[in-house]
């Protein structure tokens, strides 16, 4: 808990690999707010490296005991499957938490979390950094004003080949991760689908996973937008990039939020005979963060709700329900079309001189 309200919060790091290094510790490097004070690994090898990089003045550890009385918050960046375990030990020291995404290995986890928080008066907050941008806070306050006119369909997409430098082998192993792409990415613009639109119904699903994890899966259903049940379409790939970010159809035309242009939103419309592009800046419109940079706005957001004890953006009670299609998604999984894969599969190869 932050006890002086000038000074730096007091932050520890647990799980110092590519998140921790590449999108955490960047971000609070340009944040005066706060003071990287732990390091916590299970290798302690990692956590000297992560401290040398950004020339830390930490402690670094193996034992997240350490943090009892040494920090005020502290940021969660190990596997999925821990993150029950490693938040609910940070709540029982009185430590704020921001977890990263997905929040939990399923559901169920993600409520004991809520429970947890609220018992100790803690706030968790959670990694949906998407939440943080720009242009979809514009999207959600023009949503809100009904500037678009009626929404006729919903598209979210994340996806990239996936070339993320990961410390282990996690985002395949099911014991560390119960989900592929969609529960580790795709999580993401499901997230902001539900933050916009609340959940969704007649849920289909299908992926690549071949009896694995997938790294292709798309997600169809649909949702209730002001007594209008509309079409939704969400995709995440590992092996391919997609639009990353959404897309509505609407009276107006379409609108179009990417994560790499955060500073805008894109209506194309049809005027008489004629595609005009009208890009929409978020400047005139207020938001509660900022950075233009998505993981510095969440931190930015988290000191203002560990000072003032507000919520923040993204609190833990928030992550249940995406959690819970991504659930009822895999129960309903159906092979993707993959003729490539699937033409020969009765057929053995064959080697030479069989």
């Amino acid at each position: 808990m932050v006890a002086d309200l000038e000074a730096p919060i007091r932050v520890g790091i647990v799980g110092c690999g590519a998140v921790a290094r590449l999108c955490h510790l960047k971000a609070l490097d340009s944040l005066p707010q706060f003071k990287v004070t732990w390091l916590c690994d299970r290798d302690l090898a990692i956590a000297q490296a992560a401290k040398t990089i950004y020339g830390l003045d930490a402690q670094v550890t193996d034992r997240l005991e350490d943090f009892a009385g040494q920090v005020d918050a502290a940021i969660v960046c190990v596997w999925p499957s821990a993150h029950l375990a490693v938040t609910l030990q940070l709540l029982a020291m009185g430590l704020d938490v921001l977890c990263e995404k997905p929040v939990a290995a399923n559901s169920a986890d993600a409520a004991k979390l809520v429970q947890a928080a609220a018992e100790a008066d803690r706030i968790v907050a959670v990694g949906q950094w998407c939440r943080c941008q720009k242009n979809i806070w514009n999207l959600r306050r023009l949503l809100a004003l009904d500037y678009f006119g009626a929404i006729h369909s919903v598209t979210a997409e994340f996806g990239n080949v996936l070339d993320w430098p990961m410390m282990s082998g996690a985002y395949f192993d099911p014991n560390l991760a119960p989900g592929g792409v969609m529960f580790e990415a795709g999580i993401h613009v499901l997230d902001l689908v539900v933050w916009l639109f609340g959940g969704l119904e007649n849920i289909e699903f299908e992926d690549d996973s071949c009896g694995g994890l997938e790294c292709n899966g798309v997600i169809r259903g649909l949702l209730n937008i002001q007594g209008r049940r509309v079409p939704c379409h969400i995709g995440a790939s590992w092996t391919h990039e997609l639009n990353n970010g959404l897309r509505l159809t609407c009276d107006k035309g379409e609108v179009s939020a990417r994560f790499t242009l955060d500073d805008e939103l894109a209506l194309r419309q049809t005027v008489g005979d004629q595609q005009v592009l009208v890009r929409l800046p978020h400047r005139d419109l207020q938001v509660p963060f900022r950075s233009s940079n998505a993981y510095v706005a969440q931190l930015e957001d988290l000191a203002v709700a560990l000072r003032t004890r507000q919520a923040p953006i993204t609190p833990v009670a928030s992550t249940v329900l995406p959690l819970q299609i991504v659930e009822t998604a895999y129960s309903l999984r159906r092979p993707m079309e993959q003729p490539w894969v699937t033409a020969n599969l009765g057929n053995p190869c064959l080697t030479p001189g069989s």
